[in-house]
């Protein structure tokens, strides 16, 4: 199926829908395509400010620490 063929079938497929809720996430799904943007939920911004704001705050491990401790761990 070429582009053109595929545009078509799914405008004619997007008419017989009816479902507001689906044909608004498809929007979403086509919309981040087009502009290229990341689309977060509030939740998931928040948690990011959280996590940005830790790591400020030194409140992070590093991978060699964790493989440290890990490999501490596995030699009791």
């Amino acid at each position: 199926m070429s582009t053109i063929e595929l545009k078509e079938f799914l405008k004619a497929k997007i008419d017989q829908i009816d479902d507001d809720s689906f044909l608004e996430e498809f929007k979403n799904i086509i919309d981040n395509k087009v502009e290229n943007e990341i689309i977060l939920s509030k939740e998931q911004k928040e948690a990011i400010k959280k996590s940005q704001l830790e790591y400020l705050e030194g409140k992070f491990t590093t991978n060699d620490f964790v493989n440290e401790d890990i490999e501490k761990w596995l030699k009791e």
